[in-house]
C-alpha cells in the first residue's frame, strides 16, 4: 500500500516528524518525503513550525530534534496516553520493512477492524491489534493467550509493556517508517 486517505492532522503531523527526526537523526525534507507520504511543503511548514518553538534546528544539512524537542515529544505522547513507541523488524511476520509498535494505556473501547481500518487510512499497509490485561496479551476477537500462538510476537511485546492493567497495543507495518509509524499513532489518537 503506500499513501493515506485520511488528512493527518498538524499536530499529529508535528508529532509524526520529531519522532522520525528522533530516530534517524538530521534528515533533510526530501528525506523525510520518502519516509512519509506527504508533500514537501507540508513537511517544510512543519518543520518551520517546530524551528520556531526550538523544537528543531535546521540547517542546509538537514533538521534534528533538540533536547527540548525530546522532551515535548515525550510529554505529549504521555498526555495522549502512549506511553511507548517502538520500531521493530516483523518482516517475517508482516512482510513489511517497517513495524511501529505503539502502547497505549487503557482500552479503545472499538471494534478491532475499525482501528486497523483507521491505521490503513493514515498510511499503513496493515495493522495487528492486541489487548493486555496484566500480564496477558491476547489477539481480538479471540481471546487466547497470544504466548501459545505467537510466542515470538508475546515476548517482543512483553518488552514494551510496564506496570500492569488494561491496554491496547497497535502494531502497523509498512514499506515507509513514517507511514507505518503515522498509522500507529493515528489509529489510537483519531477515534
Amino acid at each position: 500500500m503506500g499513501g493515506r486517505s485520511g488528512r493527518l492532522p498538524p499536530e499529529l503531523r508535528e508529532l509524526v516528524l520529531l519522532r522520525l527526526l528522533d530516530w534517524l537523526g538530521r534528515r533533510g525534507r526530501y528525506y523525510l518525503m520518502r519516509q512519509i507520504s506527504l508533500g514537501e511543503g507540508e513537511i517544510r511548514y512543519s518543520l518551520a513550525k517546530l524551528r520556531d518553538r526550538g523544537f528543531v534546528e535546521s540547517s542546509r544539512g538537514g533538521s534534528v530534534i533538540t533536547e527540548e524537542g525530546r522532551e515535548y515529544l515525550e510529554r505529549a505522547l504521555e498526555a495522549l496516553g502512549i506511553s511507548k513507541v517502538g520500531i521493530e523488524n516483523l518482516e517475517w511476520l508482516v512482510g513489511k520493512r517497517y513495524a511501529v509498535v505503539v502502547v497505549y494505556e487503557g482500552e479503545i473501547g472499538e471494534d478491532v477492524l475499525e482501528i486497523r481500518d483507521r491505521a490503513v487510512r493514515y498510511g499503513a499497509a496493515g495493522a495487528i491489534i492486541l489487548r493486555v490485561e496484566g500480564e496477558r496479551i491476547s489477539m481480538p476477537p479471540d481471546s487466547r493467550d497470544l504466548a501459545v500462538y505467537l510466542p515470538k510476537l508475546s515476548e517482543l511485546v512483553g518488552g514494551y509493556l510496564r506496570n500492569g492493567g488494561r491496554k491496547t497495543v497497535v502494531i502497523a507495518f509498512a514499506d515507509k517508517l513514517g507511514d507505518a509509524l503515522c498509522g500507529a499513532l493515528c489509529s489510537i489518537l483519531m477515534a
